[in-house]
């Protein structure tokens, strides 16, 4: 159970965590325009330039942390969306666990949109979780039995 699970939490963790840099990004980008009355793209002679610049290479350096981040929840997101397609034939399970860890909606926005309770969909989520652990535990055990 640990597998799949862990792996999807980490997905979903990574989306958040993208989603905040993504808002704090925004802010300082507005909180430095601000203060200095310029577009971040607008160079100026000034003698505050030092203070600038080191503002506009903070800034520089979060947007490059962001961009890696956002690469490497795009790879995540694709890998999490294999594994949920383990179990297409399971619709309710998979529809739950794809706007569960591929949307990022939470368990009171799933359970309204399908009409269960919150509760019940964490049911069919676990349950979906079992069975792709059991597919993948069967796929494994089968490449091992080529070898």
């Amino acid at each position: 159970m640990n597998e799949a699970k862990a792996f999807l939490e980490m997905v979903r963790k990574k989306r958040d965590r993208v989603r905040r840099m993504e808002e704090a990004l925004a802010e300082h980008t507005a909180r430095a325009e601000s203060v200095t009355g310029l577009a971040l793209t607008e160079r100026v002679q000034t003698s505050n330039q030092a203070t600038i610049d080191a503002t506009l290479a903070a800034i520089e350096e979060e947007k490059q942390r962001l961009e890696e981040a956002r690469k490497e929840l795009v790879d995540m997101t694709e890998k999490a969306k294999q594994m949920i397609n383990l179990i297409r034939e399971d619709e309710i399970g998979w529809e739950i666990l794809w706007s569960r860890y591929v949307f990022g909606d939470s368990w009171a926005a799933i359970a309204g949109r399908m009409k269960y309770s919150s509760r019940t969909c964490q049911r069919y989520a676990y349950e979906g979780i079992l069975k792709i652990n059991q597919k993948l535990s069967h796929h494994v055990t089968s490449c091992r039995m080529k070898m």
